[in-house]
């Protein structure tokens, strides 16, 4: 990758509110604007940890990436939190998660919570 290239992909998950602080990651979307999430609904596709192609429908209203190859789905809503979904079934609501950055099949999803306004 280019310089650029990377200057350009820390810009855009600084514009995500993707924070990384003490080894954990964390979610602070202030910057994003509401017109950026989905208008209808749309699929994301993304690489698994696998190396999996694997496709989740969306939602209107909602924006997707990935990070480390789990997908982060921000969905605008009334209220703010952050459901971290694992492959187990289980889920939990967190604040952060240090999790992620082990890249051991764990984390299925992370569902984020976000308040827009107009």
């Amino acid at each position: 990758m280019t310089g650029q290239v990377k200057e350009d992909i820390i810009s855009r998950f600084g514009e995500l509110g993707l924070r990384v602080f003490d080894g954990k990651i964390s979610f602070d979307p202030t910057i994003l604007r509401k017109d950026e999430f989905n208008l209808t609904e749309s699929v994301f596709k993304y690489v698994d940890y696998n190396s999996k192609i694997k496709s989740i429908n969306l939602s209107k209203n909602t924006l997707a990436f990935s990070i480390c190859q789990v997908p982060v789905i921000y969905h605008l809503s009334k209220s703010e939190k952050i459901i971290i979904k694992f492959e187990n079934g289980d889920s939990k609501k967190s604040r952060g998660n240090e999790k992620i950055f082990e890249r051991n099949n764990e984390i299925e999803k992370i569902d984020v919570f976000v308040v827009k306004n107009e």
